[in-house]
């Protein structure tokens, strides 16, 4: 009888921690909105005609028919947010098994500091980028295969978050150091008046 009033009396103190460290870590889901970093008005650009190059310098006026450049477009992505234990162990970091132009994981700090990237068991290649506290990307490691990366890649400045993204999105919709990524996991940017 004492053996078995011991039994429940352990069940119930251990239960909390068994079911703690047996429960997996569920990650929320959100949506990114990746925005081009607000820039100059656009200019057009102008070009001398190859009959005119010759008399460029005494016709400086004359050129072709001005082409403007086109405003970059917004992006969203479905990512999957890890919070930074599992960045930091790489536990269950990549369970998803392909990201795709839409889908991406997005590892948030609780934070910013200037935590390093490191290689890893991951054979798939990402495109990773470095965000700021207010949802700046500083910086891109384009098509980074963690299983051959051999060093760390450590951000220029204290981030808030790492976004992985397929390979080569980056590139292919112009998403570039400078941008701005809005989810509520950043906050607002403080407005600056030069």
């Amino acid at each position: 009888m004492k053996h078995r009033i011991f039994c429940y009396f352990f069940c119930l103190l251990a239960m909390p921690f068994l079911v703690f460290a047996a429960a997996p870590v569920i990650y929320s889901h959100g949506d990114i909105t990746i925005m081009p970093a607000v820039e100059a008005p656009l200019q057009a650009e102008t070009k001398a005609k190859p009959s005119e190059e010759k008399d460029a310098k005494n016709a400086p006026g004359k050129a072709e028919a001005a082409v403007a450049t086109t405003p970059r477009a917004t992006h969203i992505f479905n990512v999957e947010i890890r919070p930074e234990q599992a960045f930091i162990q790489n536990a269950g970091m990549f369970t998803q098994p392909v990201l795709d132009g839409k889908h991406g994981i997005m590892a948030v700090l609780d934070q910013p500091g200037l935590v390093p990237v490191i290689g890893d068991n991951i054979y798939t290649a990402f495109d990773i980028l470095f965000v700021n506290a207010y949802g700046k990307i500083v910086q891109i490691a384009p098509e980074v295969n963690l299983s051959e990366l051999y060093g760390e890649i450590t951000p220029k400045e204290p981030v808030r978050a790492f976004i992985y993204l397929q390979a080569g999105i980056c590139k292919k919709l112009d998403i570039r150091p400078g941008d701005i990524v809005a989810h509520e996991t950043f906050r607002k940017s403080p407005t600056i008046i030069n």
